[in-house]
């Protein structure tokens, strides 16, 4: 009897260079597309409750309060020990303030900036937050 050898067929090579190409033109597409929020240009309404308008020299001053005690204003950070400085050199007659704590911001970080603005004499303070619901 004759004994036949079968030929081996080599395997077929999946290249994944392609799934690379298309991986990285999604990636691409979705970094081009996407919004990123800047926080110093929330639109803002004035409330009708109150019924006067604020003065037109009116000044807004966005604030965040990091986890860490930090704020962060017009993309400048100021340490926790210099808020006070920071808040009288910003703060004029007509200054409203507005504070935007991080989700893990710490609540004393918080109340020092409230205090601070209280003491400055800063009537228009308001604490803002994002919900979910538009």
């Amino acid at each position: 009897m004759i004994q036949l050898e079968r030929q081996s067929r080599p395997l077929p090579v999946v290249s994944i260079i392609p799934l690379v190409d298309v991986l990285l033109i999604l990636l691409v597409f979705f970094m081009v597309t996407s919004t990123f929020l800047n926080l110093d240009m929330l639109p803002m309404s004035a409330p009708e409750a109150q019924g006067s308008s604020p003065p037109a020299d009116a000044r807004t001053l966005l604030v965040r309060v990091l986890p860490g005690g930090d704020i962060v204003t017009a993309g400048q950070r100021i340490p926790p020990d210099s808020i006070d400085a920071f808040l009288q050199n910003q703060s004029q007659d007509n200054t409203r303030l507005l504070l935007l704590p991080s989700p893990h911001a710490d609540v004393q970080a918080l109340v020092r900036v409230l205090d601070t603005a209280a003491r400055l004499g800063l009537n228009s303070v308001s604490v803002l937050q994002f919900s979910d619901v538009p």
